[in-house]
């Protein structure tokens, strides 16, 4: 995430600052998206490989609710703010990005982001 930093700090200063201290200390983390499987993509379906991890939803309301929260400020807060910032230059946007579209992989440390839309 190259331009994480500007992003975060546009947040609010606490939430801010949880993701600025998520980024400094897992900086190895990795922001993933599942690949089109060549062969089976047309027009009118568009079939991509698995994402690993587990659903952010679902960790935001269990016991790992902490770690969950961490990522997501850290990770998910920062890279949808990118791309809206970024927009114009990349040609790239997430149109729906609630936790139900983001997947932690906390073994490979990895965000993955679902549900690019049309």
């Amino acid at each position: 995430l190259t331009r994480a930093s500007e992003a975060v700090a546009l947040l609010p200063a606490g939430l801010g600052l949880m993701a600025s201290t998520f980024l400094a200390a897992n900086a190895q983390c990795r922001i993933r998206v599942p690949e089109p499987l060549d062969g089976h993509c047309t027009a009118r379906a568009f079939a991509m490989s698995l994402a690993g991890g587990e659903s952010m939803q679902a960790l935001l309301a269990g016991p790992r609710r902490d770690e969950a929260t961490a990522a997501f400020v850290g990770l998910a807060v920062p890279f949808i703010g990118w791309l809206l910032l970024c927009k114009s230059t990349v040609a790239l946007a997430h149109v729906d990005p609630h936790p139900g579209n983001f997947r932690w992989d906390a073994n490979s440390r990895s965000l993955w982001v679902l549900d690019w839309g049309s």
